[in-house]
């Protein structure tokens, strides 16, 4: 999800609980960008990864996402899994 968008949701997410007086856990995609970074991990590192489509195309009017490339970043689940069975306080 792009910052935006997720900034989008902050602010929908925000107005479902203003009326219980509840906090809202992450006020923008920043906050929640600290927030991810501050978590141990037990030194599972930061990958990446870059994607592109590699389908058929249509004509010339190929939509942007059919001939842009994404880096995507990402952390080994594998990882971070066994990390958390081998953390005896989880």
């Amino acid at each position: 999800m792009s910052a935006g968008n997720f900034n989008m949701l902050c602010k929908l997410w925000r107005a479902t609980l203003l009326p219980h007086d509840d906090p809202l856990l992450f006020s923008n995609y920043a906050k929640l960008c600290q927030t991810i970074n501050k978590t141990p991990v037990g030194g599972v590192t930061w990958e990446s990864i870059s994607l592109s489509y590699g389908g058929l195309q249509t004509d010339n009017a190929a939509p942007s996402w059919m001939e842009s490339t994404y880096e995507i970043w990402y952390r080994d689940p594998r990882l971070l899994f066994k990390g958390m069975l081998e953390n005896p306080e989880f």
